[in-house]
């Protein structure tokens, strides 16, 4: 029994000691240290032989990390690289918002304006392009009314706009309350091409896309579809199995969703943001300045927010000094986070509908740790 109980004590000793480790602060002090610690998280949750995941982590207009883990294409056993395509789920919707805000620039629309009047859809009359930017329309979902979809065609944003013109009638004063909208991101896809005449994704492109060096990204439209280069297909795990699951048919809509981009795009665009030179006007400032609707504390979910009161800007939550926007879908899960208070953004992105809210965490730990140091020691950020 003693000797039982020696046992018992040393283990518990272990474990206690273990605990106390891995809860002492990292103290990452080079871009060597920082990789390895990478390749350990990612490491660890994702198998070379796998559907994977891309990171960015960028400092200062530096790419510290940018690299893939895992496979783009399962079947045909190709890696992941910085420059894999990934499907971004609602990470597309800042894109969205930026095509909205270029509109705003070139005069050609005004945020009061009524979306109803614009789209030829009493229901939304009252509704204004600001409300379904920072998702304070009230207007109702369209998921349950698509996804029984049997009809041959894909199916449009046209699709949707008709559903609106008979069933779009708010839920809420308009405004008055936070209630996230996926249609009304296609809504805003809409707009775009009514306003200017041109197809949304080739608006986004030359527009959006091309100024800010994202010369492989696009919207991707199932039922016109388009040339991906160095495409990740999207996997969902059956029965121990992995399957691919690019061909849903809401794959059609775009405006909520349907970016492509890769690590190496998306860092080309981020160092835009911070050089102020994502947008050439004034709705630069537009882009994370938040509506004035409190949604909720995500600090329960982030390590990385403090407590207290998220609000919605254009394709971003916002929340104390981070700015923030994850993305989940048929084989999709990304999470971006851009620092406001120093110039620090993560990226994930993976093929796969596993949630990366922990690896997002964990990321940042890291990150933020290397970051402190190259602060202390006057490398960047001075």
């Amino acid at each position: 029994m003693k000797n039982t109980m020696s046992f018992v004590f040393l283990m518990t000793l272990l474990i206690f000691s273990s605990c106390q480790i891995s809860e002492k602060p990292l103290n990452i002090t080079s871009s060597e240290e920082l990789e390895l610690a990478v390749d350990s998280l990612f490491g660890s949750e994702i198998s070379s032989d796998q559907p994977g995941a891309a990171v960015m982590v960028a400092y200062d207009g530096q790419l510290i990390i940018g690299k893939g883990y895992g496979l783009s294409n399962y079947s045909g056993k190709v890696p992941v690289s910085a420059t894999t395509n990934f499907r971004m789920g609602s990470v597309s919707k800042q894109f969205t918002a930026l095509c909205i805000l270029r509109l705003f620039d070139l005069k050609l629309l005004f945020p009061a304006q009524d979306v109803g009047e614009l789209l030829d859809a009493p229901p939304l009359e009252g509704v204004t392009v600001e409300h379904l930017l920072h998702h304070t329309s009230g207007i109702p979902d369209y998921d349950d009314a698509f996804s029984n979809w049997n009809k041959p065609e894909i199916p449009q944003n046209a699709d949707i706009l008709n559903w609106y013109r008979e069933k779009g009638t708010p839920l809420f004063e308009p405004g008055s309350k936070f209630s996230y909208s996926n249609g009304g991101y296609n809504l805003l896809a809409t707009i775009v091409e009514q306003v200017t005449g041109v197809k949304f994704e080739e608006f986004a492109r030359q527009q959006v896309f091309l100024p800010n060096g994202m010369i492989r990204s696009l919207y991707y439209n199932l039922g016109k579809p388009a040339e991906i280069l160095n495409r990740a297909y999207c996997y969902e795990k059956k029965d121990g199995n992995w399957s691919q699951v690019d061909g849903n048919l809401l794959n059609g809509l775009i405006g909520e969703g349907g970016v492509y981009t890769s690590i190496k795009d998306y860092y080309q665009y981020d160092r835009q943001i911070r050089i102020g030179r994502v947008l050439d006007g004034e709705s630069i400032n537009l882009v994370f300045t938040p509506g004035d609707i409190e949604i909720g504390d995500f600090s329960d979910d982030f390590d990385f927010l403090n407590p207290g009161q998220a609000q919605y800007a254009s394709g971003w939550f916002i929340q104390g000094d981070k700015a923030f926007h994850g993305g989940m879908w048929y084989g999709v899960s990304t999470m971006v986070v851009h620092d406001l208070g120093r110039p620090l953004t993560i990226a994930i992105f993976r093929n796969t509908n596993e949630k990366v809210d922990k690896l997002t965490n964990e990321l940042y730990k890291i990150a933020d740790s290397y970051i402190t140091y190259l602060q202390k020691e006057g490398y960047y950020g001075n």
